[in-house]
């Protein structure tokens, strides 16, 4: 397309400019007006020179810029068109109506595709077109300018129409083919032959999927065909294969011949090719959507990409984060050493921040020396997903910290980042608002570091990371004890006991296991404290056998799933009881119903080999899990434990009286002894005694205590 207007920039670009800086871009704004001119001359030299309609024009839809090929079809000059009439003022009166009936939905989706429209000519003929339109918009996404492409369809509608092989011009610039019933090829043109490479010897004979791309599925062909059975017709794009191999997009227009009955008797398929068009969208796309220097998505594209993460992320009730990375002291190297310097430390960057990144995460560059990393879909706990942004977050920082080698200079360029979790209920504009304010903390705190929006997800996430290194620092110099919780039978006598492990915390004094246990499980650190209590329990039990009033007592230690399902775990209790000499009998493990789920043949290896040992089983917080009663029945274990949230409300409700009375009744009928925990009152002691529980356990018989404590408890006459 020609005017005689000079050549400007457009808008949103120049605003981009001018509004965060572009200090790399390496020359002066004239340079990139004048390099986007002669960009935007050679787009319109294209459009000026295709084979296709094509005009620009403005929101009231009044025409700017048409190219020739349109105002041969509208039989008008240039100069009576642009600036003064609108596409409507030459469609006919049904095409006008069709036009004004999509316009609401172009508004919408910002976009029209194959749009069938009849154009009027000033001499009164009529052409059939299909339109597809798209609009421009400035650096706050508002449209300026609407882009339309059209397609003279008149030959096919034509066809179409006929329904007769007569009414082909087989000497058509585009492709023709005509096949039988069954798409069995029985005539092509010399147009075909151009397009795809196969003359008459190659192609007549043969199915049409000759020309199979592979690029479209069977629910593609069966929409086509459906189309064409009922229908007579189908019109649209597909890629097809060459002769030589290579795929190119074509539209394509497909018509039926009847016979006198109704019945087809041929197919006619017309066809051009879409390569040239699909350049220049393509070509215009990456000016709207990506960044020119770092070929990194833009902000258009990443705020296009963050609308369908949130509408993802609150669909699947997963969280995100949104991570805004400014390279920090930036400005001191592009002035120093010069914008082409700046231009590839921008580029070299760019590539870091994509290391290490999921298929489904994104970075985009928003301008200048800023960037944006969109993590999707990370977890639905939110600690967790803000846990998994840390870790990428300071993989960043680490890549990004190493010295840059560029033009023969060795520099290092760290980064500030902003953190922002997502659930969905947000908007663009606010994850990067907080993102940024984010950032700015991170700069204020002396840079090369990362900071939460949320000034609670900071800490929590800081309290966590304090508390797993003390932890490891904890494993290291022993810091836990095993405090002892005593068991009494029917009769009131201790007869074992329960292991529980306690922290003595050197600023924190001694911490409950409900503090701690639960971040041991996640980080793996439950493995060398799981077999610290094994060892611990082990030589306690050998203490015990050696004393008259002790050397029946059993002890009960808890095991986790993940601890149970080590390749090593029998050999290593195995060891224990051979060091420590003890009489496996004396040993209890107490284990969960959800070390069985996905596991179950192991588990039940392991438990028979654990009972060949002489080494007994229970299954711990009986009711709590979701275990099929003859999944369960499949495990040798030989106690039960009710749980103690069924155990708190005896004598109270009615409903938890049933079902301790129910797991009892469990229990004898797989041949297992029952233990209850957290007994705190007589009643509960009484009622669980009527239901012949075999073992209690709870405060009503004493706390958890030290070795001393217990023992002591235990001497005779106490």
């Amino acid at each position: 397309m020609t005017d005689n207007s000079n050549p400007t920039p457009p808008a949103n670009i120049v605003s981009a400019m001018k509004g965060r800086g572009c200090p790399s871009v390496g020359v002066d704004l004239k340079n990139i007006v004048l390099k986007l001119s002669s960009l935007e001359s050679e787009i319109q030299t294209i459009h000026e020179l295709a084979s296709f309609g094509s005009h620009i024009s403005d929101c009231d839809d009044v025409i700017l810029q048409i190219n020739s090929k349109e105002l041969s079809w509208l039989g008008v000059s240039r100069e009576e068109v642009i600036g003064k009439k609108r596409l409507t003022d030459f469609l006919t009166p049904e095409s006008q109506l069709k036009y004004q009936k999509h316009f609401p939905s172009f508004i919408e989706h910002r976009y029209v595709v194959d749009l069938e429209l009849d154009i009027l000519s000033r001499d009164g003929t009529i052409k059939t077109v299909s339109m597809n339109m798209t609009e421009n918009v400035d650096s706050n996404s508002t449209p300026y300018q609407y882009r339309a492409i059209l397609f003279d369809i008149s030959d096919q509608k034509l066809w179409a129409d006929k329904q007769t092989l007569q009414a082909i011009s087989f000497e058509s610039l585009s492709g023709t083919v005509v096949t039988n019933s069954k798409g069995i090829i029985e005539q092509i043109n010399k147009a075909f032959t151009d397009l795809t490479g196969y003359d008459e010897k190659d192609a007549i004979g043969q199915p049409m999927s000759l020309l199979s791309s592979g690029r479209h599925d069977k629910e593609f062909y069966k929409k086509l065909w459906s189309s064409l059975l009922t229908k007579g017709r189908w019109q649209g794009e597909i890629w097809n294969r060459r002769k030589d191999g290579r795929v190119f997009p074509e539209r394509l227009s497909i018509a039926a011949v009847y016979n006198s009955e109704g019945e087809p008797l041929h197919y006619i398929g017309t066809f051009f090719d879409l390569t040239a068009s699909k350049k220049v969208q393509n070509e215009v796309a990456q000016m709207v959507y990506v960044d020119q220097l770092t070929k990194l998505p833009n902000r258009r594209m990443l705020e296009e990409k963050v609308a369908h993460a949130l509408a993802l992320a609150k669909r699947e009730k997963h969280c995100g984060a949104i991570l805004f990375v400014d390279l920090d002291n930036f400005k001191i190297h592009n002035d120093t050493r010069g914008h082409d310097f700046g231009d590839l430390l921008l580029i070299e960057a760019s590539k870091r921040l994509k290391e290490g990144l999921r298929e489904k995460d994104s970075v985009a560059r928003i301008g200048g020396d800023e960037f944006v990393v969109l993590l999707e879909m990370l977890d639905k706990n939110s600690v967790t997903a803000a846990i998994q942004a840390k870790k990428v977050s300071g993989k960043i920082l680490e890549s990004l910290a190493r010295p840059y080698q560029l033009k023969g200079f060795k520099v290092r360029c760290t980064a500030s980042i902003g953190l922002c979790m997502y659930e969905g209920t947000e908007t663009t504009a606010e994850l990067l608002q907080r993102a940024d304010i984010a950032m700015y903390e991170s700069k204020n705190s002396g840079r090369n570091t990362f900071h939460f929006f949320d000034p609670e997800m900071q800490l929590a996430i800081a309290n966590r990371a304090a508390l797993e290194s003390e932890l490891h620092r904890a494993i290291n110099r022993e810091q836990f004890e095993l405090y002892y919780q005593a068991q009494v039978n029917s009769k009131g006598q201790t007869v074992g006991a329960e292991a529980l492990i306690r922290w003595h915390h050197p600023e924190r004094g001694l911490t409950s296991p409900l503090e701690f246990i639960p971040l041991a499980e996640e980080t793996g650190l439950i493995l060398p404290i799981g077999k610290w209590v094994l060892e611990k329990a082990c030589a306690q039990i050998e203490l015990w056998q050696k004393k008259a009033s002790t050397k029946d007592l059993v002890l009960s230690v808890n095991v986790s799933a993940h601890q149970f399902h080590q390749v090593e775990f029998l050999s290593h209790l195995k060891m224990c009881l051979q060091e420590y000499d003890i009489n496996p009998n004396l040993l209890q493990l107490e284990l969960t119903e959800s070390i069985s789920l996905n596991h179950l043949d192991e588990v039940i290896s392991k438990l028979s080999i654990l009972k060949e040992m002489g080494v007994e089983c229970s299954i711990d917080d009986f009711g709590t899990g979701f275990s099929s009663l003859s999944y369960l029945a499949q495990l040798p274990f030989t106690k039960l434990k009710i749980d103690k949230s069924f155990v708190d409300n005896i004598g109270n409700r009615s409903a938890d009286n049933s079902l301790v009375e129910v797991i009892v009744g469990i229990a004898s009928h797989m041949r297992m002894e029952v233990i209850a925990e957290g007994v705190e009152e007589e009643i509960q002691e009484r009622f669980l005694l009527d239901q012949n529980c075999h073992m209690l356990q709870g405060y009503l018989f004493g706390r958890p205590v030290p070795i001393k404590e217990f023992d002591a408890m235990l001497a005779p006459n106490k």
